[in-house]
């Protein structure tokens, strides 16, 4: 990448997640099922984040992880998950991009009984702002599994580039054009990514999530 487009898109990111990256939602761990002190616990329990927003999960006690993967909770927009459970004093922080309910749990022994939470993600309107004669950008289906399919309508796309949410490059697929694009997300990690596509009119950013 030059210097330049590596300007360009990092202003292009900053102005696509201003409005929610900067709001981080701290959840305290803590709790035991081996003691006779507090039982295991999340608190808050539940929590309503704008789309965008950051969950940051931080231990003050015992020995605990946050399980929302979707082999646990196959409902979950998206799956989340920390690794084993780790006592002492850390932290885990997980953005979510995908709007909708998320449930998860601790997998320490026994303390799912106690130690368990939700996030609801309500979508924010951060539609990029194009002539009314141009038919926005749609991406489906979302969260993707094997093909997306991107409607540019009359828009000429001549770059298409998939990026982590933290503005990393990922791949670069070779489509180019109009109307219907579709792209190959076979080889793409679960998780969640930003679809950057350039015309002649400037960069287009849209997050989309790989299942």
């Amino acid at each position: 990448m030059t210097l330049r487009f590596l300007t360009i898109l990092s202003t292009t990111l900053a102005l696509c997640f201003y409005s929610t990256a900067q709001v981080v939602h701290v959840v305290q761990m803590g709790g035991s099922t081996i003691s006779q002190t507090t039982p295991p616990y999340y608190s808050p329990m539940d929590l309503t984040i704008n789309q965008g927003d950051t969950v940051r999960w931080v231990n003050i006690s015992g020995t605990h992880n946050v399980n929302g993967s979707l082999a646990t909770f196959p409902a979950n927009p998206v799956g989340f998950f920390s690794g084993i459970p780790e006592n002492g004093s850390y932290h885990w922080d997980q953005a979510f991009i995908m709007p909708g309910l998320y449930n998860y749990h601790c997998d320490s022994q026994g303390h799912a009984t106690t130690q368990f939470g939700s996030i609801t993600v309500t979508e924010l309107n951060n539609a990029i702002s194009v002539p009314s004669s141009v038919t926005p950008i749609s991406i489906h289906p979302n969260p993707v599994s094997s093909t997306l399919f991107v409607n540019v309508g009359q828009r000429s796309i001549n770059r298409v580039t998939i990026l982590g949410v933290d503005g990393r490059h990922i791949a670069s697929p070779e489509v180019k054009g109009s109307g219907m694009l579709t792209i190959g997300t076979e080889d793409l990690a679960t998780g969640n990514y930003i679809l950057h596509m350039e015309d002649a009119s400037g960069p287009q950013n849209i997050p989309f999530s790989k299942q």
